[in-house]
């Protein structure tokens, strides 16, 4: 007797809709090229191989051989074929859950691989690497083994490898390598590798080598190697290597090696090696090796070696070797061996070794050699095209030498003071005046080419005074 075996319907077309696949429907158009390709296929090739072994072959020239194996022009490619939108669907008006590659959904949706979707509103599962969906808004969460990628992800985005916004990104990224938008990156993005993004990136970004903005980078950016920006960076960036913005940069800055903005640098920036601008510097800015500006620095710079800035200092500016300066120092400046500017050092001014400038010194400055100008020769007079500092104003201290065109105030040195005019009292082993003094100086050999005033020490000599008051010894004085 026989029975009739029951009709068990096949899950493999409903397994792979789910999945987002597209299998052939027998009947359809796909499975009638298949059967004609089958029916196209050669038959057995054995009895041509009978007669090639019959049938001696003749030699074949080498250019015809070349010719015959000469590859055919590749074919155009074929356009790529629109995505299969196939979804199995639990719900009422695109709302509920769906399994598949839906265009357009409200509330849960699984699916293998995203490919031009339009808009998911809720919880959207991608099991692994989606393609790109030109207009796909993703709007909640969007979750992925490999990771979510969509025109728009506003929300929560979260993936073991990636996350793509190829316009913008808004809410939170997750990524395990990579978080990414072609576009501005908005909120709080978390990647293992970098975060990058076209446009501007604002919000906590945490990347575990870098964050790479195209743009403006804003709020509170932290890299394992280094935060990199195209526009302005503002609020606080820190990275092991280095902080680089291609504009300016704003707020709390630091890096193990440098700071680096091409535009105006404002806040408190620290470097174990430098802190560069090549505009102005303003703020706190500590340095291991330099602080170097090509604008102008304000505030308080400090750095291990050097602060050097193309234009002026103000306020305190403390180098454990030398602080250099084309326009004036201004404020307090300390250097270990030398503070050095083309105009100006005023107020206090202290240097290990010296304190020049071809201007002029004003205020307190101290250092262990020279305050004023550089010369060895206390005796020969300068030339008028002669780079020498113009004047010391203040009261001046140095163990060596203070020196230059005219002194005003109180000047006191172990080895010379020299100028050209003197106000005020200046005391020296050597005090040297090639043109006029008015006041008192006190050293071993005292010399005014003009005096009005009194010389105090051993040797006093005024070659215009008459003889024979020219050279005497303990006090020489003259009074118009």
């Amino acid at each position: 007797m026989l029975r009739k075996r029951a009709v068990v319907p096949s899950l493999g077309p409903w397994l792979m809709i789910i999945l987002g696949f597209n299998p052939p429907v027998p009947g359809s158009e796909s499975s009638k090229e298949t059967q004609q390709q089958q029916q196209q296929q050669p038959p057995d090739s054995g009895s041509s191989t009978e007669k090639n072994r019959a049938e001696p072959q003749e030699p074949v020239p080498a250019s015809e051989s070349t010719q015959e194996t000469t590859p055919t022009q590749e074919k155009p490619q074929e356009p790529a074929e629109p995505a299969a939108h196939h979804s199995l669907d639990l719900g009422f008006r695109l709302s509920g859950i769906s399994f598949g590659n839906s265009p357009r959904w409200n509330g849960l949706r699984i699916n293998l691989v995203d490919d031009e979707v339009l808009e998911v509103n809720g919880l959207n599962l991608t099991l692994w690497q989606p393609r790109k969906s030109a207009g796909f808004e993703m709007n909640g969460v969007a979750l992925g083994l490999w990771g979510p990628r969509a025109n728009e992800l506003h929300g929560i985005s979260a993936g073991l490898v990636s996350t793509i916004a190829d316009s913008s990104a808004f809410g939170v990224q997750l990524a395990g390598i990579a978080a990414v938008s072609g576009g501005t990156l908005y909120g709080f993005n978390l990647a293992g590798i970098s975060t990058v993004s076209s446009g501007a990136m604002r919000g906590l970004n945490f990347a575990g080598i870098a964050a790479v903005s195209g743009g403006e980078m804003t709020g509170i950016n932290a890299a394992g190697i280094a935060n990199v920006a195209r526009g302005r960076m503002r609020g606080a960036s820190a990275a092991l290597i280095a902080n680089v913005s291609q504009e300016g940069m704003l707020g709390l800055t630091v890096a193990g090696l440098a700071n680096i903005a091409q535009g105006e640098v404002l806040g408190v920036h620290g470097a174990g090696i430098a802190n560069v601008s090549q505009a102005g510097m303003r703020g706190l800015n500590f340095a291991g090796i330099s602080n170097v500006a090509q604008g102008e620095m304000w505030g308080f710079n400090l750095s291990g070696i050097a602060c050097i800035s193309q234009a002026g200092m103000t306020g305190i500016n403390a180098a454990g070797l030398a602080g250099v300066a084309q326009g004036p120092m201004t404020g307090l400046n300390v250097a270990g061996l030398g503070l050095f500017s083309q105009q100006s050092l005023r107020w206090v001014n202290l240097a290990g070794l010296m304190a020049v400038s071809e201007h002029e010194v004003v205020g307190f400055s101290a250092a262990l050699l020279e305050v004023g100008a550089d010369e060895l020769n206390p005796f020969h007079p300068w030339e008028e095209d002669e780079e020498i500092c113009r004047s010391v104003r203040g009261l001046s201290v140095a163990l060596a030498t203070v020196q230059a065109r005219e002194l005003l105030g109180c000047s006191v040195s172990a080895l010379w003071t020299r100028c050209e005019r003197m106000t005020g009292f200046s005391a020296s082993a050597f005090n040297v005046v090639h043109e006029n003094q008015r006041g008192v100086s006190l050293g071993l050999y005292n010399y005014a080419s003009t005096l009005h005033g009194i010389q105090i020490g051993l040797i006093n000599h005024v070659p215009s005074n008459p003889a024979p008051f020219k050279i005497l010894p303990l006090v020489n004085a003259h009074f118009d």
